[in-house]
C-alpha cells in the first residue's frame, strides 16, 4: 500500500467517525469514537495487553463505586422512612434511659428517684420562650422507666405475668421552663390499691429548688394484684421495717414519714398507707368521669 492510499484510509476513517457522531441512536458508539480519537492524539500508544488490563480494572472499579453509591442511597432512604414512620428520637432515648437506669444503684420501692433533663429547641412552644405543655408528660415517660428499672417494679409485675399501663394522669403547671433550662424530675409512689399504683412526679429547677410542675399518674396493673406486688417489693427492699406515725383523719400521717410514703409494718405484714386527701379526691373525680361515660353523658 502506498503513502497516498494510507492517507486516504485515515481520511475515510475520520470521515466515518464524524458521520457516526451525527447518527441518532448511537450514543455509546459516538462516545467510544471520540474517546479513541482523543486518546490517539494525546496519549502514547501502549501494548494491547496493558490496554485490556487497564480497561478491565477501570470497569470493575466503576462498578464497585456504583454499587457502593446505591447501598448508601438505600440506607439513607431507609433511615428517612424510619424517621417519617416512627419517632426514632423517642425510642432511642427510651433505650438509653433503660440502659442508664440498669447501671445506677438500686432503690427501694418507696424511695424517690430523680432524673435530669433540659428544655431544648425541640421542646419549646409556638411562642418560642417556654417548654410545650405536652412535653412535660412526655418527659414523665423517661422518669417512670428509670423508676421502674431501679426499684424492680416492672420486673416484679412481669414475673407475675402482668403488665402495667397508664390509666390516668393530671398535671398542674406552676411556672414555665425557659429554653435551655435544666430541670430535675423526682418520682415516688404515694399510694396503691389492688389494681393500681399512684405516683407523684415533680419538675424542679435545681438553681432555685422551685417546683415548676407537679403531676399525679395512675399506673394500672393488668393481670396481677398491685397490692401483692408492692408487698413483696417492700419486704424484699430497703423499706422493710420502716414505720410511720398513726394517720390523722385528714388522710395524711401526723408525723414525719420515711421517704415521704406512710407504709406501715404491723407484725411482719405490710399495711396499705392511708390515702392522701388529694389522691382521694382525684380518684373520686376519675370515678365520676367513668360513670358519666358509661351512662352516655
Amino acid at each position: 500500500m502506498t503513502m497516498e492510499s494510507e492517507e486516504v484510509s485515515v481520511v475515510k476513517t475520520c470521515f466515518t467517525t464524524r458521520i457516526d457522531l451525527d447518527c441518532p441512536g448511537t450514543t455509546f458508539m459516538r462516545f467510544s469514537s471520540v474517546q479513541n480519537v482523543i486518546a490517539s492524539l494525546f496519549l502514547p500508544a501502549e501494548p494491547d495487553e496493558m490496554d485490556g488490563d487497564a480497561e478491565t480494572t477501570g470497569r470493575l472499579g466503576g462498578q464497585t463505586m456504583e454499587m457502593a453509591c446505591y447501598v448508601l442511597l438505600g440506607f439513607l432512604l431507609f433511615l428517612l422512612f424510619l424517621h417519617s414512620a416512627f419517632e426514632l428520637h423517642y425510642f432511642l432515648r427510651m433505650f438509653l434511659c433503660v440502659f442508664v437506669a440498669r447501671c445506677k444503684r438500686r432503690v427501694g420501692i418507696l424511695s424517690p428517684t430523680s432524673v435530669y433533663g433540659m428544655c431544648i429547641t425541640t421542646d419549646i412552644d409556638t411562642l418560642l420562650y417556654h417548654m410545650n405543655n405536652a412535653r412535660y408528660l412526655r418527659e414523665l415517660d423517661f422518669a417512670r422507666v428509670d423508676f421502674y428499672e431501679r426499684s424492680g417494679l416492672y420486673r416484679k409485675i412481669r414475673e407475675k405475668g402482668g403488665a402495667v399501663v397508664q390509666g390516668a394522669a393530671t398535671i398542674r403547671y406552676r411556672r414555665f421552663l425557659r429554653p435551655f433550662t435544666l430541670f430535675r424530675i423526682t418520682s415516688k409512689i404515694v399510694y396503691w390499691d389492688e389494681k393500681s399504683v399512684f405516683m407523684e412526679h415533680r419538675f424542679i429547677t435545681p438553681k432555685d429548688g422551685f417546683v415548676r410542675a407537679i403531676a399525679i399518674c395512675r399506673q394500672r396493673v393488668i393481670k396481677a394484684n398491685a397490692e401483692d406486688v408492692m408487698r413483696e417489693l417492700i419486704l424484699a427492699g430497703e423499706d422493710t421495717g420502716k414505720k410511720c406515725a398513726s394517720p390523722t383523719p385528714g388522710g395524711s400521717p401526723s408525723g414525719p414519714v420515711p421517704n415521704g410514703n406512710p407504709a406501715v409494718m404491723e407484725a411482719g405484714v405490710v399495711q396499705r398507707p392511708p390515702v392522701p386527701l388529694e389522691i382521694a379526691k382525684w380518684i373520686e373525680c376519675n370515678d365520676i368521669s367513668s360513670a358519666n361515660l358509661r351512662n352516655g353523658c
